[in-house]
């Protein structure tokens, strides 16, 4: 993967927020920067632990967020930018 630029990972939180809802994240994507690295489950992970969510217990939540933070990732590992458009 490559290394993540930190304002695609902003832009990327503030997609999560206006398509999906999630917007504690966005408060602080300084905090996420390094969970590129991680992959997109412990990316997940951490947004829904910033809405104050348990991610073993909102499995479809989960699974959405992850399947939008994955196809992010990808793009980005692809060379398709980080823009931050979908």
């Amino acid at each position: 993967m490559m290394e993540p630029d930190p304002n695609a990972v902003a832009w990327l939180l503030q997609d999560l927020c206006t398509q999906l809802g999630y917007s504690m994240a966005a408060r602080q994507p300084e905090r996420f920067i390094e969970l590129v690295s991680k992959g997109a489950d412990s990316f997940a992970d951490a947004v829904l632990l910033a809405e104050g969510l348990d991610p073993t217990l909102e499995k479809r939540l989960r699974r959405d967020i992850r399947q939008f933070v994955a196809a992010r990732f990808e793009r980005w590992a692809a060379g398709g930018g980080q823009d931050g458009a979908v």
